[in-house]
């Protein structure tokens, strides 16, 4: 991904920006993403290659989304996307292990 996000032109015209991450996950145990901004949120889980979308949450009117990932640990890839601008704008990524491991 080109630094420090991309921009893409969604099928209704507008722009959207997203961000990826990759996140350790612990060993036996569900954890919550949460992801808040602007308007227009979306949080994706992709596979491993980046070639599918596992799941997804948000929409053109949310401000936040929510993905719950249970594992056997590895690694998760999150992408965050908003309508804002996530290289100069603010924006939350919070992650919990529901599990309490």
């Amino acid at each position: 991904l080109g630094p420090p996000d991309e921009q893409y032109v969604a099928t209704n015209g507008n722009p959207y920006y997203f961000v990826a991450h990759a996140v350790a996950l612990p060993v036996f145990g569900t954890v919550q993403f949460n992801y808040s901004a602007g308007y227009g949120v979306w949080i994706e889980e992709w596979n491993a290659g980046c070639t599918q979308i596992l799941q997804t949450d948000g929409g053109e009117a949310d401000t936040s989304a929510t993905l719950e990932i249970s594992s056997i640990g590895g690694t998760a890839w999150i992408v965050l996307s908003s309508y804002a601008s996530l290289a100069t704008g603010s924006y939350s990524f919070d992650i919990e292990n529901t599990t309490g491991n």
